[in-house]
């Protein structure tokens, strides 16, 4: 695992349905071409495993695959990060829920909690104590990991997360900087350094991939000027190839051609149609199949 993110451009996954490139392989090959050096994949939302709600083969469904994932794409000469939604439970889901994030933790080389207080995440204002008891719960199985909070940081929501409950027991903060849906600009990632300074931690911003390219730009200009030189671009599957560059490699892509944008998007077209193709396959194979159970039934006097 790292001992920081500094220089690091992490490219985060949230599901392979959800992007043009439904491997491994292929988003090793799209984080390499545009200059990233890590991937941030979704493991976890709670206690579920991606690969219960994201069918394609490499979302993932145990700890064992987690380390073998590893090994890849620490070959292929990038960081494997993993990122989950802490979710609020009332019963024994709660220290199951530690435990599988500490399992994972111990295996990638950063996890990234997404701990937001809206009602389909962690929530807001949840009793004191249940944070800190969550976190105690995660170091005392994972003392050593490198774990990063990933929360929405305005001051107003980051204080409905009882943030002095998290803090203590993270590596560093990837604020999810969404001025493109925050209705702000690049320049409310002053926020980053009020946190850095106020909570003495490193910050690694998450910047919003599909904001305007001009905005995009700026955003790495600041993040330059301030000396912060670790971010995430969320997400691929939301990011055109020059969204894409300007994060992984700090500046627009000059060899991405007018072509090549449009061969793109038709690329990602593809892959959703090939996917309902599929789909329908597999229902005309399943009416395929109820046609013979009627056959059977109606040759044994049942129908």
């Amino acid at each position: 695992m790292v001992q920081d993110l500094d220089n690091q451009r992490l490219l985060q996954l949230w599901m392979y349905s959800a992007q043009a490139e439904h491997t491994l392989e292929a988003s090793i090959e799209i984080a390499k071409q545009h200059g990233y050096s890590g991937l941030l994949i979704k493991s976890l939302d709670g206690v579920t495993w991606m690969g219960h709600i994201d069918p394609w083969p490499d979302a993932i469904r145990s700890t064992s695959q987690a380390a073998e994932q590893k090994v890849w794409v620490n070959n292929a000469g990038l960081l494997y990060c993993l990122w989950t939604n802490p979710l609020y439970y009332e019963d024994s889901r709660m220290i199951d829920q530690a435990h599988m994030t500490a399992d994972l933790a111990n295996v990638a080389d950063a996890l990234f909690l997404d701990v937001e207080p809206y009602p389909q995440f962690w929530g807001a204002n949840r009793p004191t104590g249940k944070a800190a008891g969550f976190m105690f719960a995660i170091r005392e199985r994972a003392p050593d990991a490198y774990i990063v909070l990933q929360p929405d940081p305005r001051p107003a929501r980051f204080r409905e997360l009882r943030p002095e409950e998290w803090l203590p027991h993270v590596n560093a903060i990837s604020g999810q900087h969404y001025w493109s849906d925050f209705g702000t600009t690049p320049e409310s990632l002053t926020r980053a350094l009020e946190m850095r300074d106020l909570y003495n931690l490193p910050v690694y911003p998450t910047l919003p991939g599909n904001a305007p390219v001009d905005q995009l730009s700026r955003a790495v200009e600041l993040l330059t000027e301030w000396e912060i030189t670790g971010y995430v671009a969320w997400r691929l599957g939301s990011m055109s190839a020059e969204q894409l560059a300007i994060v992984g490699q700090g500046q627009s892509d000059p060899e991405i051609s007018r072509e090549e944008h449009i061969a793109n998007a038709i690329a990602v077209t593809n892959g959703w149609n090939a996917r309902l193709l599929e789909i329908i396959e597999e229902l005309q194979q399943m009416n395929s199949e109820m046609e013979d159970v009627e056959q059977t039934l109606r040759e044994h006097g049942l129908r």
